[in-house]
């Protein structure tokens, strides 16, 4: 039964009611329906009050900018009741009717179908399958619809058959599990230890993505597990959840690949393994818990960007010796030296920061960048990450003096602190190799005596303090800045938009090197360290070793991966 209260005012009075939300869609609705509303006369009658139920605004905007007049009524308004009470004459047809209504509806239907399936292909050459030529139960891994006793999306399916009994025959079944996910392969490490699965899938947006995922992951209830897929992009079925696992461990696959618990170089030396990508050619995947690898290496932007800025690096020795130390984390294994690293001393606002970012942009972006601000543990787990690269401290007035000591020691052996497990047996230590490249106000030594602490001989020489106010700041030459600030500001913004492309090449060219049968930087050593123009370097054990590959070998190399073969002069050495 229609309701006899509501009452239409003017078309034009319309948009006196309705939101922001609603008016752009009233507008439409209006202009395509305009000549049905001029030909209804409308009542400007108001209101009268009614004890049945008023409708909300958003109807009363609806009905009015549909034209609905008393004296038409809402024939069969009442029929779309749920209970088909007091259904009356169906509402009749208007050809003119508001047509940009219905397609504007019918666009939105689609993108909505479009948002929720992206990968959804509207096509009706199904790929037909029978539960009959399936070996029950078994797991289906389709990367398209297809058709299964129905159409059914892409996905791991479980499909199994029920039993019979005497009043209901057994029945075929399929269970969604999850989006498209294939178990490509074994992984394990090269002493036979920490095995995995080497997964692959493809998420949300349609992106194909590989996973080393570690076995035990799917102890206990697999919580941590599915949330690192859902976190990736991996749709899973809440219901059928349990499955996953189930899954995973069905069948175990023909391939088999080494598995790296760290980053770096492998034990034979013929690859290079990087949280997101392998240089080389053996067969090495990244085994991991996660798969984010938040502060790990990364690429972003150009290289050949990257390059143009690292030119202007050139007489300025603060800045190719910060290159030089970040490039010089893959040298360490070859040439089997341990970790250690340069200390920037400066007074504040010299642009010690800013020649951190530029070695911290050989390997990653700005969140390779750290902050002293952490404790030995928490480092450790960092060092492991980025092992055979380049560590990254800022402002070592943020640490606790009395912990500054250890840390570097720690760093600088390469071996974390060891921990006893749930069974009181040793648990596997944290282990790395890698370059320090830190900044502060103050030196090691007057850090570690703020908190009563006297800094030791290897701790000096695995941390060099060197001064680094130069002429103009950090700067000898601005080139054609005007002073020290717009020159600091290029290099911030430009390291936050080009990073992570020289390290990997550093390493490429190693290889290359290898692959040509040239002499090994080990043996190459000596004859190096014969040039190295450094009166004390006896006396600071075998850290000026490798501080003579940075600035020589490095150098050389900088002309072809920072500088595109631009730098002319000689290496400066200050």
């Amino acid at each position: 039964m229609r309701n006899e209260n509501i009452l239409d005012e003017p078309t034009q009075g319309v948009f006196d009611v309705l939101d922001e939300d609603c008016q752009l869609m009233a507008e439409k609705t209006v202009s395509s329906s305009v000549g049905s509303v001029n030909s209804i006369e409308c009542d400007t009658s108001p209101l009268e009050p009614s004890s049945n139920v008023q409708p909300n605004d958003q109807e009363k905007a609806k009905r009015k900018s549909s034209g609905i007049a008393k004296n038409g009524g809402t024939h069969g308004t009442a029929a779309i009741n749920c209970n088909n009470e007091g259904a009356s004459v169906p509402p009749a047809k208007n050809d003119d009717g508001t047509r940009g209504t219905v397609e504007l509806s019918a666009s939105f239907s689609e993108a909505l179908a479009a948002a929720i399936d992206p990968l959804q292909q509207e096509s009706d050459d199904l790929e037909r399958l029978s539960f009959d030529d399936l070996s029950l139960p078994c797991f289906l891994v389709k990367d398209d619809w297809f058709d299964l006793g129905g159409k059914r999306r892409p996905g791991v399916w479980y499909c199994y058959q029920t039993e019979g009994t005497e009043r209901k025959p057994p029945a075929n079944h399929a269970s969604f599990i999850c989006s498209p996910l294939y178990v490509e392969g074994v992984t394990n490490t090269e002493s036979g230890q920490y095995f995995g699965r080497l997964l692959r899938f493809r998420d949300t947006l349609g992106r194909w993505r590989n996973w080393a995922m570690p076995m035990e992951m799917l102890r206990g209830s697999c919580e941590e597990l599915r949330g690192e897929l859902l976190a990736s992009g991996v749709e899973i079925d809440f219901r059928n959840r349990q499955k996953l696992a189930d899954y995973l461990q069905w069948r175990v696959p023909r391939h088999v690949w080494t598995a790296a618990t760290r980053t770096g170089w492998t034990s034979k030396g013929g690859a290079f393994v990087l949280h997101d990508r392998i240089i080389g050619d053996e067969r090495v995947h990244f085994q991991s818990e996660s798969m984010n690898g938040t502060g790990a290496t990364r690429v972003g932007g150009d290289y050949l960007q990257w390059q143009k800025m690292a030119g202007y690096c050139q007489g300025n020795p603060v800045l190719m010796a910060s290159i030089g130390v970040a490039l010089s984390g893959p040298l360490l294994a070859k040439t089997h030296r341990d970790s250690g690293g340069v200390h920037w001393v400066g007074d504040s606002s010299t642009g010690k920061t800013t020649a951190l970012c530029l070695g911290a942009s050989v390997w990653g972006g700005e969140d390779l960048k750290r902050t002293w601000r952490a404790t030995s543990n928490g480092l450790e787990g960092v060092a492991a990450l980025l092992s055979d690269t380049c560590l990254c401290l800022d402002e070592i007035n943020e640490a606790d003096p009395r912990e500054i000591g250890a840390i570097v020691y720690s760093l600088g052996n390469g071996t974390g602190k060891t921990r006893a497990n749930r069974v009181g047996s040793a648990r596997d230590a944290h282990r790395w190799r890698l370059s320090l490249l830190s900044t502060g106000e103050r030196s090691i030594s007057a850090a570690m005596q703020e908190g009563g602490k006297q800094a030791k001989a290897g701790q000096l020489v695995r941390l060099l303090n060197i001064p680094a106010n130069r002429t103009y700041g950090v700067f000898d030459d601005l080139h054609h800045f005007e002073d020290g600030r717009p020159m600091s500001d290029f290099f911030k913004t430009e390291c936050a938009r080009h990073y992570g492309h020289a390290g990997p090449k550093f390493v490429e060219h190693i290889l290359s090197l290898e692959k040509k049968g040239m002499p090994t930087l080990a043996a190459s050593l000596p004859r190096l360290n014969s040039n190295f123009n450094m009166a004390t370097a006896k006396r600071r054990g075998r850290l000026p070793d490798l501080l003579c590959m940075r600035w020589q070998l490095n150098w050389r190399l900088m002309q072809e991966f920072c500088l595109g073969h631009q730098a002319q002069h000689s290496m400066p050495v200050r």
